[in-house]
């Protein structure tokens, strides 16, 4: 899940679901929220999550945003796995460097 900000004149922002496939990735569901609040997010993730009964995700990679977060470990209770772009990126770098020497 990624958010963006500043696209736009107007204060939203607008977030982007997706998910991974065979051969990359692919925006599944996208939601616009007024405020950037763990319950906002919350509300859009049910929404999407109600759509689609047999969702289960295993895990989730998203920025360093607590709202984000603390919404998808809200909505799947128990169930996931939550990864941060710049920790995967920082091992990406690390396993680069160990490789190298």
């Amino acid at each position: 899940m990624d958010a963006t900000y500043k696209t736009t004149r107007y204060a939203v922002t607008l977030f982007f679901l997706c998910v991974r496939t065979n051969v990359d990735y692919a925006v599944v569901a996208t939601f616009v929220t007024q405020f950037e609040d763990s319950s906002s997010i919350a509300e859009a993730l049910e929404v999407i999550k109600l759509w689609n009964e047999s969702w289960s995700p295993k895990s989730f990679m998203v920025d360093f945003s607590e709202a984000e977060i603390n919404a998808l470990e809200s909505v799947f209770i128990g169930q996931l796995q939550l990864l941060s772009l710049h920790c995967i990126l920082f091992m990406t770098l690390v396993t680069e460097v160990l490789i190298r020497t």
